[in-house]
C-alpha cells in the first residue's frame, strides 16, 4: 500500500491511497478514518502505472513541452500550464483556462486541457481509479481545477468527447509532436455517439 499527500499552498487538500493485491483491507479502512476525522478527502487507487494526480500532472507538462517545437515561445507555453493549474499555483488557477478566459493563445490552453482529459480516459480505462469522479475530485482539489465546471472527465463529457478526440487527432495530423487521442478517448467517444440522437 502506498500513500500520496496533495498538498495546496502549505495545505493537505486530499490523500490519495495506492491498493495493490496484497494490500490490508484493515490499513485501508483505518486510513479512511483517520481521513474523514480530519475531514481530508480521499480516493482509493491501483496506482500500476502511477498515480492518478502525478499521471494528469505529468500530461499537462508533456503537452506543454510538445508546444515548445511548434514556435510557441516557451513563456507563453509556461504561463497556459500555469493557468491551467499544472505548474505550482494555488487552487481556482485553472478556472480561467476552462473558462477560455486566459491571458494566452486559447490554443495553448485547450491543448493542454484536452490533453488532461485524454490522460483522465486512460486512467478510467486502465482501472487506476476506481471511479471517474475520482479523478474529477483530484483535479479539482489539487490541481485547482474550478469545482462549478467539475473535474476533466465531467468537463469533457460537456464539451464532447468526440471533439476532443477529433481534435487531437487533427492537431496531431499537422504537427507530428502533439499528443494522439488515445483508445481510450476514442471509446468514450464511441459511447457518446450511441447515446446521441
Amino acid at each position: 500500500m502506498g500513500l500520496q499527500i496533495a498538498l495546496v499552498n502549505g495545505q493537505v487538500a486530499l490523500l490519495e491511497i495506492g491498493r495493490g493485491a496484497e494490500t490490508d483491507e484493515v490499513a485501508v479502512a483505518t486510513l479512511l478514518a483517520v481521513a474523514r476525522r480530519l475531514r481530508v478527502p480521499v480516493v482509493v487507487e491501483r496506482p500500476a502505472r502511477g498515480y492518478v494526480l502525478a499521471r494528469l500532472k505529468k500530461a499537462g507538462e508533456e503537452a506543454a513541452a510538445r508546444l515548445s517545437p511548434t514556435g510557441i515561445a516557451e513563456d507563453t507555453i509556461r504561463t497556459a500550464l500555469a493557468e491551467c493549474g499544472i505548474a505550482p499555483c494555488g487552487p481556482g488557477a485553472i478556472a480561467d483556462a476552462a473558462a477560455g478566459e486566459v491571458a494566452v493563445p486559447a490554443e495553448v490552453a485547450r491543448s493542454i486541457l484536452y490533453s488532461l482529459v485524454d490522460e483522465a480516459a486512460l486512467l478510467v480505462e486502465d482501472q487506476t481509479a476506481l471511479r471517474a469522479s475520482d479523478i474529477d475530485l483530484l483535479a479539482v482539489k489539487a490541481l485547482g481545477w474550478p469545482a462549478w465546471r467539475g473535474g476533466p472527465l465531467f468537463w469533457g463529457r460537456h464539451i464532447g468527447y468526440r471533439h476532443i478526440a477529433d481534435h487531437l487527432a487533427a492537431t496531431a495530423g499537422e504537427r507530428d509532436t502533439m499528443r494522439r487521442p488515445s483508445p481510450a478517448l476514442r471509446n468514450l467517444a464511441a459511447q457518446e455517439k450511441e447515446v446521441t440522437p
